[in-house]
């Protein structure tokens, strides 16, 4: 059983190869994705909204939303857009130095999860926990997607700000408590996930405590954080308004009825947790999930149940210290993202970069007293655990080459997707018109029966229609092409692709 939590001092901690190991495995695990395309809304940062005319100069991104008047988001993430404009005006259009940016974020972060770790328990478990959290696979998204940047840059201030405040006595010079509340602030400005930090880190600080003496009173590094937070309210609600979540069409619960929005928590939670222990079937896109929304999601509930259950059980086995920073690592940073205030999404990986954590140190300290001590057997073990991690990092970064690629190996993976099957069809249709394929090209049979299955799952799916527009321009059907492209339009009003496309038929 582990010891109790106690604070590890730097004479106690790692060793310096230590440190050097868990960023090498940081930066090795998704290296595979330098040379991958932009996916998703790379392509639309990039290209549309950090030009020149929409960012006319970096303090006018703290006074719009995150999409601007591209659509309406909800979303106040100006830092981010800071950061990404930044680096457009060094690395313009090439892919790579973006992907090297995060990678290097990756690592830091990492090297901060070794540190906060030794807190809450002993080293090798520490050390083991931060390889872990460094190799997870569900960290692809954030690592080797452009726009995951955002999470990597919250992760990274959250992490300085959380080990600051808890290093900070309370007699911590200005200069320290000044850097806790920046810090906290500028996560906030990067991603709003990290917005109960206050809440963690009261609660580990009152952990920290003798049992007997236990109390809790305000500090100059609580109020610095309680300031960072106020300061970050005023300034969403300038830019956006008093809405505190996404609404309307930006909200991911529009029209639901009150079962559906109680299915939408269940379902985020149940597959986020799965995530981060069987991270399989990876997506950047989870539109299967929609069986479960409007059904029963059993897996989801049964995955919440467990980890509830489970509880009790590794506390006695691991020890209250490391159970209880875990636990309330995964609440406090899961919470945001559970669509218990509505947001904008489902489920998306990008949101497990920090709860991954929690889930590493369980994993490594359950393997520190699951194994027997012999021979470094627990050392042996927990390297193969980081190895697989290593792999399915590699997996991952290889099969989102391409937009193609993704799209491609998210329908097979998720054959209930009707989304990946549309959007693999309307980018192999894209495919094929760049290379100027011939009618007898087989590509155009795989995209007919992809757009057929992705209608068959859901008639209302409009990249559906708009690829069975798509399709029949390219064999000269304008008279198929126009309803099908007005269907699409119908479901995506406004969309100006499909407006130009349905221009070219008239």
């Amino acid at each position: 059983m582990l010891p109790a939590s106690r604070p590890l001092r730097d004479r106690d901690g790692s060793p310096l190869w230590a440190a050097l190991a868990v960023m090498s495995i940081a930066a090795v695990a998704f290296a595979a994705g330098l040379p991958n395309g932009r996916l998703s809304d790379d392509a639309l940062l990039l290209q549309e909204r950090l030009i020149d005319v929409r960012a006319p100069s970096l303090a006018a991104l703290f006074g719009q939303s995150y999409w601007a008047d591209l659509h309406d988001s909800g979303l106040y993430r100006p830092l981010a857009l800071v950061a990404l404009s930044a680096e457009r005006s060094l690395f313009g259009l090439s892919n790579v130095p973006y992907h090297i940016v995060n990678l290097a974020l990756h690592a830091l972060c990492s090297l901060l999860a070794l540190r906060l770790l030794r807190r809450f328990t002993v080293a090798p478990v520490a050390i083991a926990g931060a390889l872990l959290f460094a190799a997870h696979p569900i960290h692809a998204e954030a690592v080797t997607t452009i726009y995951g940047q955002q999470d990597l840059l919250a992760a990274l201030f959250f992490l300085i700000s959380l080990t600051l405040y808890l290093d900070a006595g309370s007699g911590a010079s200005s200069i320290r408590v000044a850097i806790i509340g920046l810090s906290f602030l500028a996560s906030l400005l990067c991603k709003e996930q990290g917005i109960l930090l206050p809440v963690l880190a009261a609660f580990l600080r009152f952990q920290e405590q003798p049992a007997h003496d236990r109390r809790f009173q305000f500090q100059p590094r609580d109020v610095a954080l309680l300031l960072a937070f106020g300061l970050y309210i005023c300034l969403r609600i300038f830019a956006l308004g008093p809405d505190v979540v996404p609404s309307g069409d930006a909200s991911v619960v529009h029209g639901y009825p009150w079962w559906a929005r109680v299915n939408v928590v269940i379902v985020s939670v149940g597959t986020y947790l799965r995530l981060l222990v069987f991270p399989w079937g990876q997506t950047t896109y989870y539109g299967h999930l929609r069986d479960s929304l409007f059904g029963l999601p059993l897996i989801e509930s049964a995955a919440i149940l467990a980890a509830v259950a489970l509880f009790g059980p590794l506390q006695r086995w691991l020890g209250k210290g490391t159970i209880a920073f875990a636990y309330a690592f995964l609440a406090t940073t899961l919470l945001p993202v559970a669509n218990v205030l509505p947001i904008g999404v489902v489920v998306a990986e990008r949101c497990l970069y920090l709860p991954a954590l929690a889930v590493s140190l369980v994993i490594a300290a359950s393997v520190y007293c699951a194994v027997p001590a012999r021979r470094h057997a627990p050392a042996v073990v927990a390297a193969a655990l980081v190895m697989a991690g290593l792999v399915l990092s590699t997996r991952v970064a290889f099969r989102w080459r391409t937009p193609l690629r993704h799209w491609e190996t998210t329908a097979a993976d998720h054959p209930r997707s009707a989304g990946a099957h549309a959007r693999f069809a309307l980018f192999l249709l894209s495919d094929l018109g760049q290379k100027r394929a011939p009618p007898r090209d087989p590509g155009y049979g795989r995209a007919d029966a992809a757009i057929e299955r992705a209608l068959q799952i859901n008639p209302r799916q409009p990249d559906g229609w708009h690829a069975r527009g798509v399709l029949a321009l390219m064999r000269g059907d304008c008279a198929a092409a126009i309803p099908a492209l007005q269907r699409a339009l119908t479901l995506r009003p406004a969309d100006p692709e499909i407006g130009r496309l349905l221009g070219a038929c008239r």
